[in-house]
């Protein structure tokens, strides 16, 4: 056997465990931390720039039923970084967006059994 070909025996091995060794150090995600993922989504800077409004996505457990991932809508202050939801658990709205003048925020509401349909809010909470 000439010398090329011991290096070859040799290096070949080191090199699958180098591989193996790497591929197994990388952070995998299980499919019970796929599930768990969230996501932000739509994100709405308010016109003097201070705000935003965003959503959170979070995929439904495996143990419920069958539908879409739950959403929450929320408003963060830029400078403190405070975040608050932006409606009550009770009230499903959908869709915020600021006024243009800032004061307001609207988005989609339905009461039970009826058709969506726009709705307003004073921009600090009501």
């Amino acid at each position: 056997m000439n010398l090329i070909s011991k290096k070859l025996l040799v290096s070949i091995p080191l090199l699958l465990v180098l591989a193996l060794q790497y591929s197994h150090s990388q952070n995998v995600l299980s499919p019970d931390e796929l599930l768990e993922l969230k996501s932000c989504n739509n994100l709405q800077l308010s016109p003097d720039g201070t705000q935003i409004l965003y959503s959170v996505s979070t995929p439904r457990s495996p143990n419920e039923p069958q539908g879409k991932a739950d959403i929450s809508y929320w408003r963060m202050t830029i400078n403190e970084g405070t975040a608050l939801p932006l409606f009550r658990e009770e009230i499903k709205g959908s869709s915020p967006r600021w006024s243009p003048d800032g004061k307001t925020i609207g988005f989609l509401y339905a009461e039970e059994e009826k058709n969506k349909q726009v709705w307003a809010m004073p921009a600090g909470g009501g």
